[in-house]
């Protein structure tokens, strides 16, 4: 019952980032869908689960690339796992905002799609889907509307690696409880 809790305090979290993020209230339409699960006892109940988000709008990031086993890029007992306690491999993204740090800590998936990248990028999600996995360092979780995007060393051609720091657009495309799907 206190998972479900949380997940409905993050449900309403999310509600409230993506009206504050796009402006629109409209963008949450469609954005729970109801689905009834069994308990060991017969009864039914309904619980919101997250779903694709329909329209989702388009943000700018600033982007770059690291490697998690890299004691210089990312913390100093490097194992290659992210905050989320997943294994950082293609497709795996670590964000910097101020949302972010809420859902990889209560175990949900958030999944971006990017664009304007010039080059198609196909992962495990999608062509140019990417799962947030790893958060960035707290200095760039803190910038109220800022996002930073890391994405995983493999993924990006040698000249991405060679700009350093460049613009993306990406939008947040799916937001899953795992724990309760």
């Amino acid at each position: 019952m206190k998972n479900f809790f949380q997940f409905l305090i993050l449900s309403f979290f999310a509600f409230g980032l993506i009206v504050l993020v796009s402006g629109r209230a409209d963008v949450l339409t469609n954005f729970f869908k109801k689905e009834k699960l069994e308990t060991k006892n017969e009864v039914k109940i309904e619980i919101p689960v997250v779903k694709k988000i329909e329209e989702p709008e388009w943000l700018t990031a600033q982007a770059s690339f690291y490697d998690p086993l890299d004691s210089t890029q990312t913390k100093s007992n490097v194992d290659g796992i992210g905050a989320s306690n997943r294994e950082i491999k293609s497709g795996s993204i670590a964000l910097g905002s101020t949302f972010a740090e809420q859902y990889v800590k209560a175990g949900i998936e958030v999944y971006i799609e990017i664009c304007n990248l010039g080059i198609d990028i196909m992962t495990p999600y999608g062509k140019n889907i990417f799962r947030v996995d790893d958060l960035m360092a707290k200095q760039f979780r803190n910038k109220v509307g800022k996002c930073y995007i890391d994405f995983y060393h493999g993924d990006l051609t040698a000249e991405y690696k060679r700009l350093g720091r460049f613009d993306v657009k990406f939008r947040v495309i799916k937001i899953e409880n795992k724990q309760l799907v």
